[in-house]
């Protein structure tokens, strides 16, 4: 399940099972747990290996005898829970057949679950991995509607959110490769990010969308696509972002006249129910990541499927 909060009044967290991670900006959090074999979750998979993928979860003294030394060798393994491997088999897929995997053996289970605080209480809305996979299916179809194929480079500058999950396996699922920007960036840094990718394609939200439009000519920018942070609120919630924060702070945009600018829902209702099949390999490149250039510029760090 991801659960992505847009929460304006206390700080983000990253939470993986037991292990979180403070975040510096913006204030959202992403949880993530992909169910695996049986409806089992990872941790019940170490017993019972019922992996869809086939992976193989193994033990401290297996680790240690395919390293070729002691657990030691590792100092940081002692301090894991009992029930939670060092290593894994990871399955040699490309990274959006876990979705399609999933959608398929988990239908009507949550996958993200999206929304923000209101005084004291948090509003929010689901959306299964049907659901999910068929937002990613039509997304990925109107990539390619746009001219967007296999090895194109695109950018996404939004926060957690579901925008970006159906952004991100969309773009692998056409086999193009996803250019992580991050939403602090300031004008300068997006475009040396844009010019040192060559990405062609920008999905940003619609708060940050005049800091792209800035250095847009300065760039190989030919398209750019715009979401609205309220799009996945429930129907109440965003009924009250619209009254009182859209425009407030700033994330009401005009992009008409605007060329080769899209909303994202435009794209979304604008395609069929499905892309044109591409064959992916688990060793092509999936994404770029940049460095956060404390010593210089930053740096794309490129990353395969597999990895």
């Amino acid at each position: 399940m991801i659960l992505c909060h847009s929460l304006t009044t206390f700080p983000a967290h990253y939470q993986v099972n037991r292990t979180e991670i403070n975040l510096t900006a913006p204030p959202f959090f992403l949880k993530l747990r992909w169910p695996l074999g049986r409806g089992l979750s990872i941790v019940d998979t170490v017993a019972n290996n019922g992996d869809p993928h086939g992976r193989n979860f193994i033990g401290r003294k297996q680790a240690a005898q395919r390293r070729g030394g002691p657990v030691m060798d590792r100092p940081w393994l002692k301090h894991y829970d009992k029930h939670v491997p060092p290593s894994i088999d990871y399955p040699h897929i490309p990274l959006d057949r876990f979705l399609a995997d999933s959608a398929a053996r988990y239908p009507e289970t949550t996958a993200t679950v999206f929304g923000a605080r209101v005084g004291s209480r948090v509003m929010d809305a689901g959306m299964s991995y049907r659901q999910l996979d068929a937002q990613v299916n039509r997304f990925a179809a109107g990539l390619q509607k746009l001219g967007i194929k296999k090895g194109d480079r695109v950018g996404i500058m939004l926060p957690n959110c579901p925008q970006f999950v159906i952004a991100a396996y969309a773009i692998w699922r056409i086999g193009a490769v996803v250019v992580c920007c991050n939403p602090l960036y300031v004008p300068r840094e997006i475009e040396h990010l844009l010019n040192d990718s060559g990405a062609e394609t920008f999905v940003v939200m619609s708060s940050l969308y005049p800091n792209v439009k800035q250095v847009r000519a300065n760039s190989p920018l030919k398209r750019v696509i715009v979401t609205n942070i309220k799009e996945y609120f429930p129907g109440l919630l965003r009924f009250l972002f619209t009254l009182t924060k859209e425009k407030k702070e700033g994330h009401r945009v005009d992009i008409s006249g605007e060329i080769d600018t899209y909303w994202f829902q435009d794209v979304l209702s604008g395609s069929s129910d499905l892309p044109e099949p591409v064959e992916v390999s688990h060793e092509e490149v999936s994404t770029l990541i940049y460095t956060g250039g404390t010593t210089g510029r930053p740096k794309g760090a490129q990353l395969t499927h597999y990895s």
